[in-house]
C-alpha cells in the first residue's frame, strides 16, 4: 500500500492525533534542544563563573587586601616600631599563605593560572625572606630590605591583578556566551512557535477541507435521494467514519429502491391472483389502442367472467372462492402468449389483452381458455371437487377506436355469452 493510500485510510481520530503530533513536534524539539543548550551552554557556564568567583576571585581579592595591610604594617613598624605591628604581620602572612593554598587547589587544572600564581608565590617567598631583615636589622640594612620588600610585594600584587583581570575576562566571556545561548534559544522558541502555528493552520485546513468536502458530498447525495434520484451512489473515501456513513446511506438507498420497486409492483398487481390489476388494465389497454393507431395489425380484448361465482362462493365459502379465482387466473395466464397481458378486472372478472392477432385467432384463443377452465376441478374444503366454467366476451380493435368503445364492446359480448346460457364465447361485431 502506498503512503498516500495509508494516509487516506486513517480514521478521523488518527488524523486529529497526527495533527496534534505535528503541532507539538516543534515544541518538543525546542524543549529538547533548549534543555541541551541550558545544560551545556548556560548551566555549565554559570557553574564555571560561580566556581571562579567563589574559589579564585574571592581568595585573590582577600590576598590583595592583605598585601595592603602587610605593606602598611611593615612601613609603620619601620617608622614607629612596636610589637603590635609584628603580630599583625604574622597573622596577615598566615592568612596570605592559606589563601594561596586555596587558590592553588582551585586552579589546579589551568596551567596558565598556575604559572601566574607560581610567580605570585615566588615574590611572596622573597617578601617573607626580607621581612626579618626589616624587623631585626640595623637602620642601614633595614632600609635596603624595606626597598626589596616594597618591590617584591608590588610585583606579587601586580601578578595578582593580572590573574584577577584574566579571571574577570573569563567570567565576562562566560556571561557573553550565556547571553548568546539564551538569545539563540529565544530565536529557536520563536521559530518553533511560528512553525507550530503554521502546522496547526495546515492541519486544521486539511481536516476542515476533508470533512467539508465529504460532508458536502453526503448532504448532496441525501438531497438527490430526497428529490427522487437514487441511481448515483455517494462516493466518499476519507475519513473512514464518513465513508462508513456513506456506505450505510448507499445501502439504505438501495433498500429504499428495492422497497419502492416492490411497492410499485404491488400497486400494479392483484394481491390474490398475482395478475395485473385494474389500474394496469386501464394503462395497458390505452397503450395498445395508441399502438394500433400506428400499426396495421389488429388487437383484441377478452373479458372473462366466472359463471355463478356468487353461488359457488356462498355454497363453499370464501376460501374455496379464492381458490377458484386463483385457478382461473392460472389457466388464463398459462394460455397467454408472451406478448399478451392478463388482468384481474374486478371481482370474478378477468381480462386478456391480445396484440398482433388475426380475427380467426381471437375465437380460438377464447375457446381454448373456456375449455381449459371447464375440464379442471377445484378442491373444496370438504375434500370433494367442483367444476367451474367461464363466459367470455371478445372484441377486436384497430386504429381509430376509443378506450370506452373497446371495453364497452367486450362487456356487451360478455353479457351476451351469459345471457345465452353461460360457458360460451361471443366475439363482438363492429
Amino acid at each position: 500500500m502506498k503512503v498516500s493510500e495509508k494516509v487516506r485510510s486513517l480514521s478521523l481520530r488518527s488524523w486529529l492525533v497526527l495533527g496534534m503530533c505535528m503541532v507539538l513536534l516543534p515544541f518538543a524539539s525546542t524543549a529538547f534542544y533548549g534543555y541541551k543548550i541550558y545544560r551545556e551552554e548556560i548551566s555549565k557556564t554559570f557553574e564555571t563563573v560561580i566556581h571562579a568567583h567563589h574559589r579564585m576571585l574571592l581568595p585573590l581579592e582577600r590576598i590583595q587586601d592583605i598585601f595592603w595591610d602587610i605593606s602598611d604594617e611593615i612601613n609603620d613598624y619601620a617608622q614607629e616600631g612596636g610589637a603590635g605591628h609584628i603580630v599583625s604581620f604574622e597573622a596577615s602572612a598566615k592568612a596570605v599563605q592559606a589563601q594561596l593554598v586555596e587558590m592553588s587547589l582551585a586552579i589546579a587544572d589551568n596551567s596558565r593560572y598556575e604559572q601566574i600564581l607560581h610567580g605570585v608565590q615566588l615574590h611572596w617567598e622573597q617578601v617573607l625572606k626580607v621581612v626579618p631583615g626589616v624587623l631585626e636589622g640595623t637602620p642601614t640594612t633595614a632600609d635596603s630590605n624595606l626597598q626589596i620588600f616594597e618591590r617584591e610585594i608590588s610585583k606579587a600584587a601586580q601578578q595578582l591583578g593580572q590573574l584577577a583581570e584574566e579571571l574577570r575576562s573569563e567570567s565576562e566571556e562566560a556571561h557573553r556566551t550565556t547571553l548568546e545561548a539564551i538569545k539563540r534559544f529565544e530565536i529557536l522558541a520563536l521559530l518553533a512557535a511560528i512553525l507550530a502555528i503554521g502546522l496547526a493552520i495546515v492541519t486544521i485546513y486539511t481536516i476542515d477541507r476533508v470533512l467539508m468536502i465529504s460532508t458536502d458530498k453526503l448532504v448532496e447525495g441525501a438531497m438527490r435521494v430526497a428529490s427522487g434520484d437514487r441511481e448515483q451512489e455517494i462516493d466518499i473515501q476519507v475519513p473512514p467514519e464518513l465513508a462508513s456513513v456513506a456506505k450505510a446511506f448507499n445501502t439504505m438507498t438501495r433498500q429504499i429502491v428495492l422497497q419502492e420497486a416492490k411497492l410499485q409492483l404491488a400497486a400494479r398487481l392483484d394481491g390474490l391472483t398475482g395478475l395485473k390489476n385494474r389500474r394496469e388494465f386501464d394503462l395497458k389497454v390505452a397503450e395498445q389502442i395508441d399502438a394500433t393507431n400506428v400499426k396495421t395489425a389488429s388487437s383484441a380484448l377478452l373479458m372473462i367472467d366466472i359463471d355463478h361465482f356468487k353461488r359457488f362462493n356462498d355454497s363453499h365459502g370464501h376460501l374455496a372462492g379464492d381458490d377458484a379465482l386463483r385457478h382461473v387466473a392460472k389457466v388464463i395466464a398459462s394460455g397467454a402468449r408472451e406478448t399478451d397481458e392478463v388482468f384481474r378486472y374486478g371481482g370474478e372478472e378477468f381480462a386478456l389483452l391480445l396484440s398482433d392477432i388475426r380475427q380467426n385467432q381471437i375465437l380460438q384463443a377464447a375457446e381454448r381458455i373456456r375449455r381449459e377452465v371447464e375440464k379442471t376441478h377445484i378442491l373444496l374444503p370438504n375434500g370433494e371437487y367442483e367444476t367451474i366454467t367461464v363466459s367470455i366476451g371478445a372484441a377486436e380493435f384497430a386504429g381509430g377506436i376509443s378506450f370506452n368503445d373497446i371495453v364497452g364492446q367486450a362487456d356487451k359480448a360478455l353479457y351476451q355469452a351469459k345471457a345465452s346460457g353461460r360457458n360460451k364465447v361471443i366475439v363482438a361485431k363492429f
